[in-house]
C-alpha cells in the first residue's frame, strides 16, 4: 500500500533563529524530508522547568490586543516587574485599528462588536540552573550565558505540521499496491461520438462558450427540488447539441461569468447530486479530490455563512484582502511503499500565499456589503455554483411582526437587484444579521486556536500544529508546458465541505466535473490547496537571574517569562498538477481480403473493412506523434503494462497501405514506407463515412512484395500494422495468377545446439562392417542351415577382421580459411531391438 505524507514549516523555525530551542531540538530538514530531531543538551545550562502556562488577560477597557492579531514585537508594549522568583508582563500597545471604528471599503461605519474576546496569550516561566562550578565562575558570565540565550526583541513562529497528502494514480501506477486511501486524479474522459459537435467546438477559442453542467440547472433551487411540473433538475439535463453550441457561441457575452466559479459551501452537496449527469456529455475532465476529514474549520465557515467572503478575498474577487501575504515556506513530501520503503522525497522553498484568518476576520471582512448601493457582487467573469448564496431573504419574504416592518424594506431593495446577483454573506444593508455572522466567525475561529494551541513545552518537544484543508482552487491552463507560467483560462474555486458524510462517497472524495473541454487540446490543471495551520508566536521576557536560591542555595539560576499566542494562518498548499488531452480509443487492425484483377495480370484488388470489438495489446508506433498519443491513451486507461485497449468506438475514416520490398527483419522496417491512404468518405459533400473501402495496387510481376496495413478512425488515430503479407503476382506468359502468404518474421533461435551438415560430410560405416555376420552370430548350425535369430543376444556385425563398433575415433575438421579445428569424438555402437 502506498502512502503520501507532505510536511511543511516557516523557514524561521527551521534556521535555528531560537538559540535556546536550539539546545534541546530542531527542525532539519535532509534527504529524507523535515524532521524534528532531538539533541542532548551538552550546555552548562541545564533546563529545571517550564511552569504551567497561565492566561495573560487583555486590556480590553484600551482595546489592547494580542500577539495573535499581528502585533509585531512585545519589547515596547510590555512592562516588567521582578524579584527572585516572579516576572509578570502585561502588553499596553494600543491596538493600531480601534474596534470601534470598523467600517466599509467606503468609509461607512459596520455594527460589530467593538471588544471581541480576544484569543489569550499565555505566559510560562522557565527556570534554568546553572551547572558550571560556582567557586570557578563568576555571577557576570552567568548573566552573560542566559542574556546570550535569549533575544526578548523578536518575536518567534513556529508553523510545522504535517498531513496525509492525496496519492495521484500516476504515483500509485509506479509504486507496489494500492493507496491507504482514495487517490487523486484527474480523469480525461471521451464519453461517446458525436462528430458535429466536436467540429463545432473545435473552432471555439474561448471556452466559456462550451456547454457548462453547473449551469444547466435552475440556480434558485438545490438538485432533486420538485418543480412546477413535477419534475427535477436532474430530468430536465440532457446531452448538449451543436445547435446548442451555436447558441452559446452568439451569446459568449452572456456566458462570460462561467470563466471562473466559486462554489459557496453551503451547496457543496450540489457537485455530488450532479455528478451522475456527467455521463450526458461528450467528453469531460474528472476530477477526483480526497477532501480533509477534519472539518472544524469548515464547520465555522458554514454556519458563520463567511465561507464566500473567505473565498473571494484570498483569490481577489474583486479585491485582494490587504491581509494577504505572500511568504516563503519550505515543503517536503514522501511517497512510501509498504514493501519497498520510501520511493520519494520532494523538498522545496517556495513562496505561497498567507493570510492571518483572525486579522481578516477584523479587517477585511468586515467591508462587505453594508447596504446594497455599496455593496461588491462578483465581476463579470465570475459566478457562483447553486443558489444565490446570501438571498435568503429573496426566497423567504418576510412575514409579519415588528421585525418584518424593517426587513420589508431590505426585501424590496434585495428584489430591486439585477438577476444573478450575489452577495457575500447572509448580511446585507442594516442587517443585523452580518454583524452577528462576522462575530460569530471570529468568535469560532478564536476558539478553535485556543482549544487546539500549544504550550512552550511542546514547541520543545517538537509537536506539530493543528491542521486541516479549508479551501481548495483548480486552474485550467491550455498546454503546452511553458518555462513561464501562462495565466489560467478558466478557475473553479470551493471549500472543504462541512457535511462530508452526508453526500460523499466512503473514500470521503469530493468530485468536481469540468465539461467545458475539446477533443484533442491539452490541457494543465493546477489543483492548490489552503491549509489553515493553528500555530504559534511566542516571545521571550527579560531574563531575571539570581545568584542563589532557597531551593538552590548552592546553584545559580534565572527565570525568563515566555509569552505564546495561537495564531491561525492559511497557507497556500501545491497539491497536484496534471498535463493531458481528452483521446478515444485507437481503433483495431483491418480485415483485408484479396482478389485477382481480371485482364490485369500485374494490379491486385484489396478490399478492407473495419474490425469489430476490443483488444489489449503493445501498441506499434511508426512515428514519434502517434508513441506521445499512446503515452496518453495509456493514462487515460490507468495502464502501466505497456499495453492499451484498441476498440472500434468510431468509424474508419481511411486504411493505410505500408509496402516494402525486402523481406522485414521486424514491424518496423515499414515506417516510413508508405504506399497509399484508401478513404472511406463518399465523394461528396456529405461527411459520411464508410466500414469498408477497396484499393487496386499495381505490382511488378514475378516479384515479391511484403505488405501491412492499418486503420486511421475519425479523430486520426492509427491502428496496429496487420499481420505482414507477402504477395507475388505469378506470371509465366500463360494465365497469371497471385500467390499469397502470411510471412512469419520470427528470429530463429539464437541458443541452436544442433546444425545439419549432411550435404557437407558424411561419416557412416561402409558395407563390409554393417553387414550381418551370420556365422559370428550363431545362425548357422553344423549342417549349414540358417537359424531363427529370435532368443539371438550375440549378433554381430561386420565381416572385417577387425570390428569397427565398440571403438572410439576422433575427425578433426580444419577450415582452409582460417585454419581453425574442429574436433569430432565419434563411436559406434549397435542397439538391438524386439520385434514384435
Amino acid at each position: 500500500m502506498a502512502k503520501k505524507t507532505t510536511r511543511l514549516a516557516n523557514p524561521s523555525v527551521m534556521n535555528v533563529q531560537d538559540r535556546f530551542r536550539a539546545l534541546f531540538g530542531r527542525w532539519t530538514q535532509s534527504q529524507n524530508g523535515i524532521s524534528f530531531s532531538v539533541l542532548e543538551n551538552n550546555s552548562t545550562v541545564l533546563l529545571d522547568k517550564i511552569f504551567d502556562p497561565v492566561p495573560l488577560e487583555s486590556d480590553l477597557a484600551t482595546g489592547n490586543v494580542s500577539l495573535a492579531d499581528g502585533t509585531e514585537s512585545f519589547t515596547d508594549a510590555i512592562t516588567s516587574t521582578s524579584d527572585e522568583n516572579t516576572s509578570f508582563f502585561r502588553p499596553t500597545e494600543e491596538i493600531e485599528r480601534p474596534l470601534d471604528s470598523v467600517s466599509d471599503r467606503t468609509g461607512n461605519p459596520i455594527p460589530f462588536n467593538p471588544y471581541p474576546t480576544l484569543v489569550p496569550t499565555h505566559v510560562q516561566t522557565i527556570r534554568l540552573l546553572d551547572t558550571r562550578d560556582k567557586n570557578a565562575t563568576t555571577d557576570q558570565s552567568w548573566i552573560d550565558t542566559v542574556n546570550n540565550l535569549f533575544d526578548p526583541t523578536v518575536v518567534y513562529e513556529d508553523f510545522v505540521t504535517s498531513f496525509d497528502s492525496p496519492v495521484t494514480k500516476e504515483e500509485i501506477l509506479n509504486t507496489e499496491g494500492s493507496p491507504i486511501s482514495a487517490p487523486a486524479a484527474i480523469n480525461y474522459v471521451y464519453n461517446f461520438s458525436d462528430i458535429n459537435y466536436e467540429r463545432v467546438a473545435a473552432r471555439v477559442t474561448n471556452h466559456v462558450v462550451l456547454p457548462n453542467l453547473y449551469s444547466m440547472f435552475d440556480e434558485s433551487t438545490k438538485a432533486g427540488a420538485a418543480k412546477q411540473d413535477d419534475t427535477t433538475d436532474v430530468d430536465i439535463l440532457k446531452s448538449p447539441t451543436a445547435k446548442q453550441l451555436r447558441r452559446n457561441i452568439r451569446n459568449r457575452d452572456q456566458r462570460l461569468a462561467l470563466q471562473n466559479k466559486i462554489v459557496p459551501i453551503e451547496n457543496m452537496p450540489l457537485l455530488a447530486d450532479y455528478e451522475g449527469s456527467k455521463y450526458l456529455f461528450q467528453m469531460y475532465v474528472d476530477m477526483n479530490i480526497p477532501l480533509d476529514k477534519n472539518k472544524k474549520f469548515a464547520e465555522i465557515m458554514k454556519s458563520s455563512t463567511m465561507g464566500i467572503a473567505l473565498t473571494r478575498d484570498v483569490e481577489g474577487v474583486p479585491d485582494v484582502a490587504s491581509q494577504l501575504k505572500s511568504e516563503p515556506f519550505v515543503f517536503s513530501t514522501q511517497v512510501v511503499a509498504k514493501r519497498s520503503g520510501v520511493e520519494e522525497t520532494n523538498i522545496s522553498e517556495i513562496p505561497v500565499k498567507t493570510l492571518n484568518l483572525l486579522d481578516w476576520t477584523l479587517i477585511d471582512a468586515p467591508s462587505y456589503v453594508p447596504d446594497v448601493e455599496t455593496s461588491y457582487p462578483p465581476p463579470s467573469n465570475f459566478s457562483f455554483v447553486g443558489i444565490n448564496s446570501g438571498m435568503s431573504y429573496l426566497n423567504n419574504p418576510p412575514g409579519e411582526g415588528s421585525d418584518a416592518i424593517e426587513l420589508t424594506g431590505l426585501y424590496d431593495q434585495l428584489a430591486k437587484l439585477p438577476i444573478g446577483f450575489n452577495s457575500v454573506s447572509t448580511a446585507v444593508a442594516n442587517n443585523d444579521a452580518f454583524a452577528l455572522a462576522l462575530e460569530g466567525c471570529y468568535d469560532g475561529l478564536k476558539d478553535l486556536a485556543d482549544t487546539n494551541r500549544r504550550t512552550f513545552q511542546n514547541l520543545i518537544d517538537g509537536e506539530e500544529s493543528y491542521s486541516e484543508m479549508l479551501m481548495y482552487k483548480v486552474e485550467k491552463r491550455l498546454g503546452p508546458v511553458q518555462p513561464v507560467l501562462q495565466d489560467p483560462i478558466q478557475t473553479f474555486h470551493f471549500m472543504n465541505s462541512a457535511e462530508v458524510e452526508e453526500f460523499l462517497s466512503n473514500e470521503n472524495q469530493f468530485k468536481f466535473i469540468d465539461t467545458q473541454v475539446k477533443y484533442g487540446t491539452e490541457y494543465i490543471y493546477t489543483i492548490t490547496g489552503y491549509r489553515a495551520i493553528i500555530g504559534t508566536r511566542y516571545q521571550y521576557g527579560t531574563p531575571t537571574t539570581v545568584s542563589e536560591s532557597f531551593e538552590y542555595p548552592d546553584s545559580r539560576t534565572a527565570s525568563v517569562p515566555v509569552f505564546t499566542t495561537p495564531v491561525i494562518k492559511l497557507v497556500e498548499v501545491p497539491l497536484l498538477s496534471s498535463t493531458g488531452r481528452i483521446l478515444d480509443n485507437p481503433p483495431l487492425k483491418p480485415e483485408v481480403r484479396f482478389f485477382p484483377v481480371i485482364d490485369d495480370r500485374n494490379s491486385i484488388k484489396m478490399f478492407f473493412t473495419t474490425s469489430t470489438g476490443m483488444e489489449d495489446i503493445e501498441p506499434i508506433a511508426f512515428t514519434q506523434q502517434e508513441a506521445n498519443e499512446h503515452a496518453q491513451i495509456a493514462i487515460n486507461q490507468n495502464r502501466n503494462d505497456g499495453k492499451i485497449a484498441f476498440k472500434t468506438d468510431d468509424s474508419a475514416s481511411a486504411f493505410e497501405i505500408y509496402r516494402i520490398t525486402q523481406p522485414p527483419a521486424t514491424v518496423d522496417d515499414f515506417a516510413g514506407q508508405l504506399l497509399a491512404t484508401v478513404l472511406t468518405s463518399s465523394p461528396t459533400d456529405i461527411p459520411l463515412n464508410a466500414s469498408s473501402a477497396t484499393a487496386k495496387v499495381y505490382q511488378a510481376p514475378n516479384q515479391k512484395y511484403y505488405y501491412v496495413f492499418r486503420t486511421i478512425d475519425t479523430h486520426g488515430h492509427k491502428s496496429n500494422p496487420s499481420p505482414v503479407f507477402e504477395i507475388e503476382l505469378y506470371n509465366d506468359g500463360g494465365a497469371g495468377y497471385p500467390i499469397i502468404r502470411h510471412y512469419d518474421m520470427t528470429s530463429p533461435d539464437p541458443k541452436i545446439t544442433t546444425k545439419s551438415a549432411r550435404k557437407i560430410i558424411q561419416i557412416v560405416p561402409r558395407i563390409s562392417q554393417a553387414y550381418l555376420n551370420e556365422t559370428e552370430s550363431g545362425l548357422i548350425d553344423s549342417n549349414g542351415d540358417l537359424q531363427a535369430a529370435g532368443g539371438n543376444t550375440n549378433i554381430k556385425l561386420g565381416t572385417e577382421d577387425e570390428s569397427l563398433f565398440g571403438k572410439k575415433f576422433k575427425v578433426r575438421l580444419t577450415s582452409k580459411s582460417t585454419g581453425k579445428k574442429l574436433d569430432l569424438n565419434i563411436n559406434f555402437k549397435t542397439k538391438q531391438l524386439k520385434s514384435s
